[in-house]
């Protein structure tokens, strides 16, 4: 993943994957901000909790800069938005009482 801050001119900061850079806009998704917690330690929530993104474009004249992330904010971020597959196979238990063998 691509997780970097961006700055705004609104002075928002936003901690996102940035997907693409196009002529006039980044294309970034899953963006978050980080909020400090009374445990003296950072939590993330949605940007825009109630919207469906999938992939937003901000355009740059919005930006104010865009930095790297800390790798233990960025490791946090990609622990929250990695996709993570069940496996499609079936768990195959003995019979009996308690899945104990007869």
């Amino acid at each position: 993943m691509n997780v970097k801050i961006i700055k705004l001119k609104n002075q928002e900061e936003v901690l996102c994957e940035l997907v693409e850079e196009k002529d006039d806009v980044y294309v970034i998704k899953n963006p978050c901000v980080l909020l400090p917690t009374q445990q003296q330690s950072i939590a993330m929530a949605p940007w825009l909790p109630f919207a469906k993104i999938k992939e937003l474009n901000v355009p740059k004249e919005q930006v104010l800069f865009i930095l790297e992330v800390i790798d233990e904010i960025e490791k946090q971020y990609d622990q929250q938005f990695s996709a993570v597959f069940a496996p499609k196979s079936k768990i195959i238990t003995p019979s009996g009482p308690l899945g104990l063998a007869k």
